[in-house]
């Protein structure tokens, strides 16, 4: 069973600010960046109770990253791969 992601445009808009960020530090890290985001969203969409099981609830920065999961959620439609 697969749950799609579906990423806003403020969520979509943040990555890539975020990669064009790190790609101006350091050429190829913007790249890595975005490949590790896309390997975790495939991981979570595969694996959607795994995510459910350690996130915070939707709206509360988790306090270990600081990071607000206000602009992911994951599909309530369930698929079948």
């Amino acid at each position: 069973m697969t749950r799609p992601i579906r990423m806003s445009q403020a969520a979509s808009a943040e990555l890539y600010a975020a990669v064009r960020w790190y790609e101006a530090q350091r050429p190829g890290l913007g790249a890595e960046l975005f490949d590790s985001v896309n390997r975790i969203l495939n991981f979570v969409e595969s694996n959607p109770w795994l995510a459910q099981q350690s996130l915070p609830t939707p709206g509360h920065a988790d306090s270990s990253s600081g990071v607000s999961l206000t602009k992911w959620s994951i599909a309530s439609t369930q698929t079948r791969s």
